[in-house]
């Protein structure tokens, strides 16, 4: 989606009255998703039943409403519908202090990639496997593991691959929605049976069966940003990981280990400061004790991301792999060093 196109939806956003910043976003975000299907599916709306799902967060601005199909049938021949990423135009449109008020921080693609790709290398893939995101936010993950399983298994029935091997869950309604609309341009299904659900995935309980691979970015949460009320939740359910100034993001080791099959992955891109950090020690030895590390990818003190500011590290571990050795791979100034550990 070309700069102009974005800047022309920020001005229609910023002649709604009467809505905080956020609710106009999601609104007209909500209504470029209807032209764009309706423009790519030539159909009328009434069949699509994401739109009456997500229905409540239509203002209904009458202005706007007509000025935002002008606007995209006028540039209808600058989007590939069939790559469009709802995240990324939400994205754009957010500006740093929303972004930091939300606390979602979305993972750049050439990351993604690089983790599907080690994943893939360990754990090979058929009809029967299930896969986890457990805070998928706008999809990113789930579209590039269509992606890559689509064209890597040809044979698979592409809706076969959406309804019985992805699953999502995310705490966001909007990031639901950003979810299942981005699966519905990448594969030009209609009426897809998702298995997308808006959860707590620390507190909720998961009816979802076991996965083969659980992978994600899960947030970044450090006690002064959590509520007394919650931090007492998990202090009961996660008390070998978490207790006292801990991450939230070590509560989602524990809670995968709990939902993952028999050599099963995890693959989780998180602060990096769980190797070091005083308050990660129950985690790390959660680590040592509950699994056997593949890889290791260390950002050391570098930041992957456009907005945030820690540093992050890739860990793909099993439940199964009893290997003597692990790869360890740290960023330096302007490459990435590989060493072999035992």
């Amino acid at each position: 989606m070309n700069k102009s196109l974005i800047s022309g939806i920020k001005c229609i956003i910023n002649d709604i009255e009467g809505y905080d910043y956020i609710s106009k976003v999601k609104y007209v975000i909500l209504l470029v998703c209807k032209e764009l299907y309706n423009l790519n599916n030539k159909r009328t709306l009434e069949t699509a039943a994401i739109f009456k799902e997500y229905a409540k967060f239509d203002l209904e601005v009458s202005k706007t409403g007509e000025r935002i199909p002008r606007l995209m049938k006028k540039n209808a021949d600058n989007i590939e519908v069939s790559s469009f990423y709802p995240a990324f135009l939400y994205e754009a449109l957010l500006t740093n202090k929303e972004k930091k008020s939300l606390g979602q921080v979305y993972t750049p693609f050439e990351i993604i990639n690089n983790m599907l790709h080690e994943v893939f290398k360990v754990k090979s893939i058929d009809e029967n496997n299930k896969i986890l995101d457990p805070s998928c936010g706008g999809g990113y993950f789930l579209i590039e593991i269509y992606k890559y399983i689509s064209y890597a298994h040809p044979e698979l029935d592409k809706r076969h691959i959406v309804e019985n091997m992805l699953f999502g869950i995310d705490i966001d309604d909007f990031s639901i929605f950003l979810s299942k609309m981005g699966l519905i341009f990448h594969t030009g299904l209609d009426d897809i049976k998702f298995n997308i659900y808006n959860q707590d995935f620390l507190i909720d309980e998961i009816d979802m069966g076991k996965f083969d691979i659980i992978i994600g970015n899960p947030p970044y949460v450090g006690h002064k940003n959590s509520t007394g009320n919650y931090k007492k939740l998990l202090y009961e359910r996660y008390s070998d990981v978490y207790y006292d100034k801990a991450d939230i993001s070590y509560c989602f080791f524990k809670k995968s280990n709990e939902l993952l099959k028999p050599e099963g992955i995890i693959s989780f891109i998180t602060s990096r400061y769980f190797m070091e950090a005083l308050y990660a020690d129950k985690l790390r030895n959660f680590l040592k004790e509950n699994y056997n590390i593949i890889t290791l990818i260390d950002y050391n003190g570098n930041t992957a991301f456009k907005t945030a500011v820690i540093s992050p590290a890739v860990i793909i571990i099993s439940n199964k792999w009893n290997k003597n050795i692990f790869t360890y791979v740290k960023k330096g100034r302007d490459i990435f060093e590989s060493f072999k550990y035992s």
